[in-house]
């Protein structure tokens, strides 16, 4: 009787148009839509499609922080509303020893950035950027750009100091399952660091770039370090009050004036909800109130920014008495709510501008992080259950490469394993080299396609075996949503 229901239900799904399908898909949890790319080729690639990514996308699920020095690992995870989700691991223990100290640079659409530093070794590599997907335990390290990650060094090219602390990620798996770091690159101009130029790495070319930046030489462009990628740019915040953007390929640069009277070295924030890009601009000394501007449109030759709103700080942290000390943490990317970080409390707030309720999310402690220091200290987080193409001939020849450097850093592309002890990391080292003499990283777990490949293939077969107990689940949780939409 249960295997005739199964069929009645892949029948009817078979039957299906490809909207209601959709429809369905979009109200069922990440996890779910993963598997229910096993039903068939079809689904696969309704599921796979850009066109439908944006309407099966996960809501927001966390956030991560800066924890305060000398924390292990040095972040923290704030579930949204719940412990992280499931299968998520936000601690990173798939990331093997040879990464070293890490630093937690970004979130995007459910990809991290993370800067690596080694110091074992004399003399010790250069710290390196890596990139990962926690919720399928994928992480990919980047060749070197031209200038060192995350140093204030001497470049005889600028004959000049150089700063490269600051760098972002950029990931739209909407557009393109290729991602991009942006790598700042400021130059020391008297006590201050201005925004010199950036290079920008590839996944889809493996290759760093280096652009100068295009605006006028009266122009000192000084960031705060608080960023956003959205719509193909990354946008930056101006201790002057204004956004400065960059498109993936460093050809198109925008600078856009929010507020024309602005308090110098006010807090701001850049971040994207509900498809808009938002400003937030804090006067924290005189002004009660944090000012919440829109960018409505994006395509337009001219940016123009429009005040949307105002949150009241009464509301938020009650009465002025010896101050207020907080940060804005972040927005929700789809819906009108507002996390701040109470500092004395230790504890992190959401605010709905809708109904202007106040609720306490959770107690997160010390939070590592100023204001001015060019630190993102809070980085929203969207579970991204789909595997991505982190490989390319570029990253293997990398990888392949014999020089001591890429012997501790040369792995690739990994369904990774949590992290081992040092003995045990040296003696996977000699393994790990001989996975890349033919420039190919471990395959990755079965696809969907070669599970439900048609002819039964001896690699199809074995896939089908090793995932029949998935597959059942697939099957009883397809017949519910059928049944039940047939039903009503």
């Amino acid at each position: 009787m249960e295997e005739g229901s199964r069929r009645v239900a892949a029948a009817a799904a078979a039957v299906l148009p490809e909207e209601l399908v959709v429809e369905i898909l979009a109200r069922l949890p990440a996890k779910s839509i993963c598997r229910f790319k096993c039903v068939s080729r079809a689904w696969r690639a309704l599921i796979s499609d850009p066109a439908n990514r944006r309407r099966l996308a996960q809501p927001l699920s966390g956030i991560f922080f800066s924890r305060s020095a000398g924390s292990l690992p040095p972040w923290g995870f704030a579930g949204l509303p719940t412990p992280p989700p499931p299968g998520v691991d936000t601690a990173l223990s798939f990331l093997p020893d040879t990464c070293g100290e890490m630093e937690l640079l970004d979130s995007c659409n459910g990809l991290l950035l993370l800067r690596c530093n080694d110091a074992r070794g004399s003399p010790a590599p250069p710290p390196f950027y890596a990139v990962c997907n926690p919720a399928t335990a994928e992480w990919v390290a980047l060749p070197p750009p031209s200038r060192t990650p995350g140093r204030s060094e001497y470049f005889a090219e600028f004959d000049a100091r150089l700063n490269t602390c600051v760098a972002a990620l950029g990931f739209d798996p909407a557009v393109s399952s290729h991602f991009h770091v942006f790598q700042v690159v400021q130059e020391l101009h008297y006590y201050d660091f201005i925004f010199k130029a950036v290079e920008i790495y590839s996944s889809e070319t493996g290759r760093w770039v280096f652009r100068v930046g295009i605006w006028d030489e009266n122009d000192d462009i000084r960031i705060t370090g608080q960023m956003t990628y959205f719509n193909g740019f990354l946008h930056l915040c101006t201790v002057s009050n204004a956004v400065v953007s960059v498109d993936t390929e460093g050809q198109a640069w925008r600078l856009s004036r929010v507020m024309q009277n602005a308090t110098y070295r006010s807090y701001s924030l850049i971040c994207h909800s509900q498809g808009r890009l938002v400003y937030v601009y804090d006067n924290m000394l005189y002004d009660t109130s944090v000012s919440i501007y829109v960018l409505e449109d994006h395509d337009s030759e001219k940016w123009m920014w429009i005040f949307k709103e105002s949150i009241n700080k009464l509301d938020l942290f009650g009465p002025w008495t010896e101050g207020w000390s907080y940060y804005t943490a972040a927005f929700h990317p789809d819906s009108d709510l507002v996390f701040f970080y109470d500092r004395p409390q230790k504890r992190l707030m959401s605010y709905d501008m809708r109904n202007k309720d106040v609720q306490i999310v959770c107690n997160i402690g010390e939070v590592h992080g100023e204001y001015f220091n060019q630190r993102q200290p809070f980085l929203p987080y969207v579970p991204l259950y789909s595997g991505l193409t982190f490989q390319s001939p570029r990253h293997a020849q990398w990888a392949a490469a014999p020089d001591r450097r890429r012997d501790l850093h040369g792995l690739c592309l990994h369904h990774s394993r949590p992290r081992a002890s040092a003995a045990t990391s040296t003696a996977r080292a000699g393994v790990r080299r001989r996975d890349f003499q033919g420039l190919r990283s471990r395959p990755p777990p079965p696809t969907a396609a070669a599970i439900i490949k048609e002819g039964g293939s001896t690699y199809a077969r074995t896939a089908a075996a090793s995932v029949h107990g998935s597959r059942n689940r697939n099957n009883q949780d397809l017949h519910c949503i059928v049944t039940n939409r047939i039903s009503s």
